[in-house]
């Protein structure tokens, strides 16, 4: 049985990197994989809890990516810095991400709310360390998970929307000045 159940996860994880969500049916990772549909519903209600199993396994790492960098004995502000800039490395190197990225530009819909979703998880794990940084007194009292919102989409706008090219080490080190000013202590 956990063969099956791996031999469908690989299939289907490989499927997905490959063609992105849209374009990934359950008749085509049942297909490769050499197994029926009704087996991988025995496995998986639907597309979306599979998916979701996958979304879940990168917001794992990308939590531990988040943890790791937040227990190292540095400055608040670098430490930030340093999450950010990884996670959003991480993202743009992830063949998973990007291709939900390109799904979800390119036909909306569940893709969009899949990384929507992706990004939601990230903004509230920065918002846990930001709650964290204050109760040790490290930053400033406001609403929390606005600054995490906003931290969040800073980064995204200028590492992936901005239309020039950038240092991205030099872009967030001018972001975390700005953030300092206003934000830590």
């Amino acid at each position: 049985m956990k063969n099956t159940k791996d031999k469908i996860l690989n299939t289907a994880r490989d499927l997905f990197n490959e063609y992105g969500y849209s374009k990934t049916s359950m008749d085509l990772i049942a297909r490769e994989a050499g197994v029926t549909k009704k087996t991988i519903y025995s496995y998986f209600k639907d597309k979306e809890t599979l998916i979701n199993y996958f979304l879940s396994e990168q917001m794992n790492q990308i939590r531990d990516i988040i943890n790791g960098i937040y227990k190292e004995d540095k400055p608040l502000s670098e430490r930030i810095n340093k999450m950010l800039l990884t996670i959003f490395e991480y993202r743009e190197n992830n063949k998973f991400i990007v291709n939900l990225g390109k799904s979800a530009k390119l036909w909306g819909g569940k893709s969009r709310d899949l990384l929507l979703k992706l990004n939601k998880e990230i903004e509230n794990e920065i918002y846990l360390k930001l709650e964290d940084a204050f109760q040790k007194g490290l930053i400033k009292d406001g609403n929390l998970k606005m600054m995490a919102f906003i931290i969040c989409r800073i980064y995204v706008s200028v590492l992936f929307e901005w239309e020039e090219d950038i240092d991205k080490e030099k872009a967030t080190k001018e972001i975390i000045d700005f953030l300092e000013s206003g934000l830590i202590k």
